[in-house]
């Protein structure tokens, strides 16, 4: 059983047929059309009564909605009384249409959505790490040299790459090696020094991953917007944020320092940048 599916059964949640929903589908097939995508299944789950985790309370207990995988999304039962979807026979609101668009660009749009989130959070720390330790040798190399131009630190760094992959094969078949003495105090500058770099490189990693979070929300909301209008994608959003007890100011302090965190850490923008950014269009 997939993860998407045991969360799914966690909060009983059950799709919602086509049968006797036709107001619901009828949305769901013209835009699945404009993505050129298969219409995912819809799943929703009751309102959870018994306390349970209070992250698992709060997705199903509140206004949400998920893009799960490329062909599942959940939307909370509050998600569609906040928007009168009693009967999903009849045709569905503009405002809960701009949400189903916003949700099925993140399910056309998954795999570059989920490696803008992960890849740059494992892979920045261990380019700055590597490229680190290639400039140190080549550079040491090129002192000994008492040569230290660009075009001798270039040779010395793919001698270096080459090296360092020759070592990783021969360690792969178990021969020793040599390695050399160093003490305490050097080994603690010497390996805290890549430390350091590591932990740089995580937090430009976690910086641009963010980064590419909040560019899929921007562009989510863009399309959400395109298959309804400005107007009715502005209001869904506001309405969720209102029922959630969050801040719907549209005009920030942009010079706070509360602004600058939510505007370069958080993956989500907030209601005020998300509603700037659909007026523009």
């Amino acid at each position: 059983m997939s993860l998407t599916d045991s969360f799914l059964k966690h909060i009983n949640a059950h799709p919602i047929p086509r049968s006797g929903n036709e107001g619901l589908y009828a949305a769901i097939d013209e835009i699945a059309a404009l993505l050129r995508i298969k219409a995912p299944e819809i799943h929703c789950a009751p309102s959870i009564k018994v306390p349970t985790h209070p992250l698992i309370e709060g997705i199903v207990n509140h206004p949400n909605a998920a893009s799960l995988s490329k062909d599942k999304i959940f939307i909370s039962q509050p998600m569609l009384d906040l928007f009168e979807a009693q009967d999903l026979s009849k045709p569905i609101s503009e405002e809960l249409k701009a949400i189903l668009g916003h949700e099925m660009h993140h399910c056309a749009n998954r795999g570059s959505l989920m490696a803008m989130r992960s890849l740059p959070v494992f892979a920045l720390p261990a380019i700055a790490v590597a490229a680190t330790y290639l400039y140190d040798h080549a550079k040491n190399k090129a002192e000994h040299e008492k040569d230290v131009s660009a075009g001798n630190l270039v040779k010395h760094i793919d001698a270096t790459a080459k090296d360092a992959d020759r070592q990783l094969r021969e360690q792969q078949e178990n021969k020793p090696q040599r390695h050399e003495e160093a003490g305490l105090k050097r080994n603690i500058l010497h390996y805290g020094k890549y430390f350091a770099i590591g932990v740089a490189g995580l937090g430009a990693g976690l910086l641009t991953s963010r980064y590419g979070s909040r560019f899929h929300e921007f562009a989510a909301d863009r399309f959400g917007a395109s298959v309804t209008n400005k107007e009715a994608a502005i209001s869904a959003l506001r309405k969720i944020h209102e029922a959630m007890g969050a801040s719907i100011s549209e005009h920030p302090e942009k010079e706070s320092f509360k602004g600058l965190i939510n505007e370069t850490m958080q993956a989500h923008p907030s209601f005020a940048e998300r509603a700037a950014h659909i007026r523009s269009l």
